[in-house]
């Protein structure tokens, strides 16, 4: 499904359907205002904010860049993602952006929440969307310890078509459109990412074919495949 670009005031605007007694929405805008909020309280400074929905706004996604980290090639970047189709649960995600070619890194042990949409989710979720910001830091240091692992860990065809295959078959996280676009990148890769023949290159050709999923498994699908590495390479936790 087309996804559409949206405006701050666009999913604003949205209406949010009526509670009932197992279902308990929160609003884009509500989202929207403890993100910023949430950030400010925790000094961090906004260099773009982005959105896009589906089903004519029922499903969204925020996106939040920040100057953040002092690393050259990754800044800090936060998602969740909203329904009010009750479709999807609400997400919430810390991570990094890499910045030649917007592709996004989350991890979901630390850095990544859900919460159905039940009468405790407006109580829940301001609390914990806090709770994540006050721990970007270690977040995002923590990717960057991962980068720099997989920057210096070679790789060989050998084990990137295990990765392809596993990702496609037992992870269930790739279709046959990513599975090309990884290919073409491996043959001939859009981004120099500084370190070829290793994995962080292949994490990135992944992560760049995942543009390409269905918006509303975003941030499920950013979360697995950095999980599938850690536990496929034993990345530590430092």
């Amino acid at each position: 499904m087309k996804k559409f670009q949206k405006t701050r005031k666009d999913l604003e605007e949205i209406d949010i359907p009526l509670s009932t007694n197992s279902y308990k929405a929160i609003s884009h805008k509500t989202l929207i205002d403890l993100t910023l909020e949430s950030a400010d309280k925790t000094g961090l400074k906004l260099i773009k904010e982005s959105y896009d929905s589906i089903y004519n706004g029922e499903i969204a996604t925020g996106y939040y860049d920040f100057n953040f980290g002092g690393d050259p090639s990754m800044g800090l970047r936060i998602a969740w993602q909203n329904s009010y189709n009750k479709k999807i649960s609400l997400k919430f995600a810390i991570g990094a952006q890499v910045f030649v070619c917007e592709n996004g890194c989350f991890y979901g042990t630390i850095g990544g929440f859900k919460k159905k949409h039940t009468g405790e989710v407006e109580t829940f979720t301001p609390n914990k969307i806090q709770q994540y910001f006050s721990s970007a830091q270690d977040i995002y240091s923590l990717i960057l310890n991962h980068k720099d692992q997989m920057k210096n860990t070679s790789i060989t065809k050998k084990t990137i078509a295990e990765i392809v295959g596993d990702l496609y078959i037992s992870e269930n996280l790739l279709k046959e459109t990513q599975i090309a676009i990884i290919k073409k990148e491996i043959e001939n890769p859009s981004f120099n990412y500084g370190a070829p023949d290793t994995v962080w290159e292949m994490y990135n050709h992944v992560t760049h074919s995942l543009k390409t999923i269905h918006v509303s498994d975003y941030i499920d699908s950013h979360l697995k495949t950095h999980n599938y590495f850690v536990d496929k390479f034993n990345l530590k936790l430092i």
